[in-house]
């Protein structure tokens, strides 16, 4: 299809009375137009049948010579020549701006080497908007930068937050690892092998074991609550708590008819009215048939570090 290019065309235009005359510069195979460059500077795109219509046969005489060249040269414009561009693929992609440009009141097509370096300018501003910045943040990218753009700075905040230093456990603002303190084990004829802990204390809370009497060989409701607050006392006091910082107590009376009046009664004068806890008083067959009375606690130890 080359073998059209350097020949000449002469082609009118509505209000101009002579032709003007123009070579075949090149031939666009994706686009399927010649670009043809007239005398007075102007280009324009023609299809093979619009070609064909203004191809001057070199063996034909024809509007043509020195002396037409120079005549058309000199002639005045009536009107600005409108000549016609056909859309070219570079045309029918997303452009960053105009695909021709004002030219000293002409319209000038923009070439195909000026539009090959337009689109290598477009593919450098997208790879450098790609680009992220030593310091933690990245350059501004252009209008059109691709979305991994976004994927990039969450993949960076990621990086940087793993990056940073962590506070020291247990320094200045740093988070604590709770640890169990546990009392003394269970030990006696009715316990057996160790099975549970009196106490055991965490993260500032106590949990008390159910204390029943050491003597349980009375059979008094009295006689073995004042043995159980006692040993209610003694847990409480080696958990580092006391009476006043009780949270809650469940109490467990084998009968409730025969043994709550005498046990609340003596509890009353146990407990300070103003630090009572939450309480349950259940009826319950304990672990002995002589046991009566039996008492599980949660307290508060004040300033526990564990």
């Amino acid at each position: 299809m080359a073998e059209y290019v350097g020949r000449t065309v002469w082609k009118s235009f509505p209000g101009h009375k002579e032709p003007f005359k123009g070579t075949i510069t090149e031939y666009d195979e994706a686009a399927q137009f010649w670009l043809v460059k007239y005398d007075d500077g102007d280009q324009e795109e023609l299809s093979d049948d619009e070609l064909q219509a203004v191809l001057v046969d070199p063996a034909e005489a024809g509007p043509s010579g020195e002396g037409a060249q120079t005549k058309n040269r000199g002639r005045k414009k009536l009107l600005q020549p409108q000549r016609k561009r056909r859309a070219t693929a570079q045309a029918l992609a997303p452009a960053e701006g105009p695909s021709s440009e004002a030219v000293k009141g002409k319209r000038a097509l923009r070439s195909p080497a000026s539009t090959a370096a337009a689109e290598r300018l477009a593919k450098k501003q997208k790879q450098d908007g790609k680009k992220q910045r030593l310091d933690g943040g990245e350059k501004a990218a252009p209008p059109g930068s691709p979305a991994a753009t976004a994927t990039q700075r969450k993949q960076q905040a990621k990086e940087m937050k793993l990056a940073s230093p962590k506070k020291a456990s247990g320094g200045s603002g740093g988070a604590k690892a709770h640890t169990i303190r546990r009392g003394a084990p269970t030990s006696g004829p009715l316990e057996g092998p160790t099975r549970f802990h009196n106490h055991v204390v965490y993260n500032g809370v106590a949990y008390i074991a159910g204390q029943t009497a050491k003597d349980h060989s009375v059979q008094d409701y009295a006689a073995q609550t004042k043995q159980v607050l006692e040993a209610l006392d003694e847990q409480l006091e080696a958990a580092g708590s006391s009476r006043n910082n009780l949270l809650k107590a469940n109490v467990l009376l084998k009968d409730i008819a025969l043994g709550a009046e005498t046990f609340n009664a003596i509890w009353e004068k146990w407990i300070d009215p103003k630090h009572a806890p939450a309480r349950m008083t259940f009826e319950a067959s304990l672990i002995h048939p002589d046991l009566l009375v039996e008492v599980d606690a949660i307290a508060a130890v004040p300033g526990d570090q564990t």
